[in-house]
């Protein structure tokens, strides 16, 4: 089984989740994640 850490407790969000959103929607920096997953208000 491969660790998959939460990067954002807040939110649930881990690490797989985005670098799928990297590799898939062309997410290339940490404004663009962030308002993605919507961490730029919970944290």
């Amino acid at each position: 089984m491969t660790e998959d850490p939460i990067i954002c407790g807040c939110n649930d969000v881990r690490k797989s989740s985005i670098v799928s959103a990297i590799n898939e929607r062309g997410l290339r920096t940490a404004e663009q994640i962030n308002k993605e997953f919507h961490m730029e208000k919970a944290c």
